[in-house]
């Protein structure tokens, strides 16, 4: 099989079993809802069809069986119940984990088939109890039914004679019930070679038929003589294949030897490397935990890189572009008519005007088209948030049924978009942060009762664009955060002096600390200290802010604000000596000249500038990263004010020189990371500009400006 072929397969694939876990989430809730069972069906279905397409034969047997489920459940035989649920979603995270893993043929994962094989067992018997044992066996052997295995081999070119082959396959469905059916591709050519209008495959097919072999046969009356077909009764021999292939557990079942009970028990039984070696003292829970967040690190950075763009989204990018070009022709029609004028420059010098201010209107046309279709092109790089808010909705369900905790999830904003890189890299901080509303936020039922609230906690997950960014927040409507407790293990650890002023922000960064956590006991979950280290970590690493508040006894929220791209900001530039440094526009409120008035001196804590009712931390660029600035004294600078979550930060530096959109380059790969800076971008000159870490930059205003205190110095000396 071609990589393209495998790739596009499991692409549709993952999305296929994304509509199936959604659906399922959702059918827990409504049940009775048929188009949405349907919707389900489908989809596993079709995943079915496709693994059955491309020769993945474990994929197939295994979305079959849940298929199966799917089915009787469609067709009325079984009543949908969370257990149900809970089976059909751990097949799907079986079909998720083979195709992460590239194990195809699932040696590793047998075990696992084995126990998912086994759950479904119980719903096929619980089906079944109307019924004495053995009778539908028995049924079976005494049915009229034909087992009937089809070969169909078409030519080459069958497509060039008006002859559909699926056409066929589906009419042969209609005469009974396909058991089973292989596709062979092993004559797909390379993309080089392959041609489109030609076709590859081969198949066999087993159905189960009321109808004779003739009437089987008759299918194919049309295109039996040009083509490789051949219809073949092998009732017989199929009732021997199937008995030779049950598995072990099986035939002690139906000898009554053992019960499914005794199945179920021993698949338990069977554990994996990681679990046996911590039984054996070999290594620590904690140290397993640790290799598998690498591993989920590195599967995620080894993604694919692919993304599906709307066709709209393409043809506006297509109308762009030929705008363009349009305005190029006109530019290049400009110089050259600038260029006869000035054979002639007597008669020309008075017009010289003129052709300056179209050749501007020209470029200024060019560059409105290249920012339209600069926008359009990012667009393409944009997916909505949904996907990832419905992996959380699963592990809610799964943590909050492990823990004995009752939880309902509100999503809002799912449509939000931003870019795939940034999905990508949030995910695993949103988790740790819903982990932790789950398992320290939420009270358990009973005792959410005795407070007056409901028994089931809420956590909701919102998304928006404000501002050119991002903000997802992550509330719960729980015991809130005591802030007596963070401070008291602050003081514990070291962190913070017993006689510590600290805003209610500087204690809730506190939770951020590595190692930090007020858990008074250890989880599976949580309560580790680790986890917000990490997540304050990550969104640092994507230029973001985090930013958490909490009402004791009501509940807490975090919100995290985020660019909506990696590639491109939109910066101010300004000029501090011979040097250009970019300032995120996002994080700019004013620019001020401040007088003497405003200037304040606080002893021990630096300079700060009164504006209208606040006073603001003051800095000049120059200090904090030792440059040579025309400008020292508060007076006389221009003061950026800079905004981080609530502070704030009056900035002093020589120039405001103009807004630019900029291609982030990182330095993170050939240089040591600098304090204060976030990376650099080449200018139009090719000229290098350094881009500011506003938040970095702000904690270094307070490490310096502490320093200077206490050397008894003037802050803008």
């Amino acid at each position: 099989m071609s990589e393209d072929l495998l790739e596009l397969f499991l692409e549709e694939t993952r999305e296929n079993i994304q509509v199936v876990e959604e659906g399922l989430l959702e059918l827990e809730e409504f049940p009775d809802n048929d188009d949405l069972m349907n919707k389900v069906f489908r989809a596993m279905h079709t995943v079915k069809g496709g693994a059955g397409l491309v020769g993945l034969d474990v994929i197939n047997n295994i979305s079959h069986q849940l298929e199966n489920l799917l089915d009787a459940v469609r067709r009325g035989d079984l009543q949908l119940n969370p257990d149900m649920i809970g089976v059909l979603l751990s097949g799907c995270d079986l079909l998720k984990q083979i195709m992460d893993q590239g194990d195809f043929v699932a040696t590793s994962f047998q075990c696992d088939i084995d126990s998912l094989y086994a759950r479904l067992k119980i719903f096929q018997i619980v089906k079944a109890e109307v019924k004495p044992a053995g009778v539908a066996a028995q049924s079976r052997k005494k049915s009229s039914k034909n087992i009937v295995k089809v070969k169909l081999k078409f030519r080459e070119d069958i497509f060039e004679t008006g002859t559909d082959p699926i056409m066929l396959i589906l009419e042969l469905e209609e005469v009974g019930t396909i058991l089973e059916s292989y596709c062979n591709i092993t004559k797909i050519p390379d993309m080089q070679e392959f041609d489109p209008h030609a076709l590859y495959t081969y198949w066999t097919i087993i159905i189960e038929t009321e109808e004779s072999i003739d009437d089987v046969d008759n299918i194919f009356i049309f295109v039996k003589e040009e083509n490789d077909i051949s219809v073949e009764d092998i009732t017989d021999e199929y009732a021997n294949w199937t008995e030779e292939e049950k598995r072990t557990g099986e035939l002690l079942i139906e000898r009554g030897l053992i019960s499914q009970e005794d199945i179920e028990d021993a698949l338990r039984k069977q554990k994996k490397i990681g679990e046996l070696l911590v039984e054996e003292g070999k290594i620590s829970k904690g140290q397993i935990e640790q290799v598998v967040s690498k591993q989920q690190v590195a599967k995620s950075q080894e993604q694919t890189n692919t993304i599906r763009v709307d066709t709209t989204k393409l043809e506006k990018i297509l109308n762009q572009l030929a705008e363009l070009l349009i305005a190029q022709s006109r530019v290049k029609e400009l110089v050259l008519a600038n260029q006869i004028r000035q054979t002639d420059p007597t008669k020309e010098i008075a017009r010289n005007g003129n052709v300056i201010r179209e050749i501007a209107s020209a470029f200024d046309e060019v560059d409105t088209i290249i920012r339209v279709v600069q926008e359009e092109v990012m667009n393409t790089t944009m997916v909505p948030i949904g996907g990832t808010f419905t992996r959380f909705q699963r592990m809610i369900r799964d943590l909050a049924k492990d823990i004995g905790k009752e939880v309902k999830l509100v999503v809002e904003g799912k449509e939000t978009e931003l870019d795939k890189k940034v999905i990508e890299q949030i995910a695993d901080p949103l988790k740790h942060l819903i982990r932790n509303a789950l398992d320290h936020g939420l009270e358990f039922p009973d005792e959410r009762e005795k407070k007056g609230k409901n028994r089931e906690g809420t956590i909701e997950l919102k998304a928006s664009h404000q501002e050119g960014s991002i903000v997802i927040e992550i509330s719960d409507d729980g015991k809130g955060i005591d802030e007596k407790v963070i401070f008291a293990k602050a003081v514990e650890r070291k962190l913070i002096k017993e006689d510590a002023q600290l805003t209610k922000n500087e204690m809730y960064q506190l939770l951020f600390k590595p190692g930090f956590t007020t858990a008074k006991e250890i989880t599976d979950i949580s309560g580790r200290g680790v986890g917000l280290d990490v997540v304050i970590t990550n969104i640092k690493q994507l230029r973001g802010t985090v930013e958490m508040d909490s009402e004791l006894g009501k509940g807490t929220k975090t919100k995290i604000k985020l660019p909506l791209t990696l590639a491109i900001i939109d910066g101010m530039m300004v000029r501090v000596g011979d040097e250009r440094y970019i300032i995120p526009l996002n994080m700019i409120t004013e620019f001020i000249k401040a007088d003497e008035k405003q200037i304040y001196k606080a002893e021990g804590k630096g300079i700060f500038i009164q504006l209208r009712e606040e006073y603001l931390p003051f800095a000049g660029l120059y200090q904090l990263l030792h440059l040579e600035s025309e400008c020292k004294h508060p007076t006389e600078g221009i003061l950026v004010v800079l905004q981080n979550n609530q502070r704030k930060l009056a900035l002093m530096v020589d120039e405001i020189v103009g807004q630019e959109q900029v291609v982030i380059k990182s330095m993170k790969d050939n240089m040591q990371q600098i304090e204060g800076v976030a990376g650099v971008t080449i200018l139009g000159n090719g000229k290098v500009a350094i881009i500011l870490d506003v938040p970095s930059i702000f904690k270094l205003v307070k490490k310096t400006a502490s320093e200077r205190a206490n050397m008894g110095e003037p802050v803008w000396q």
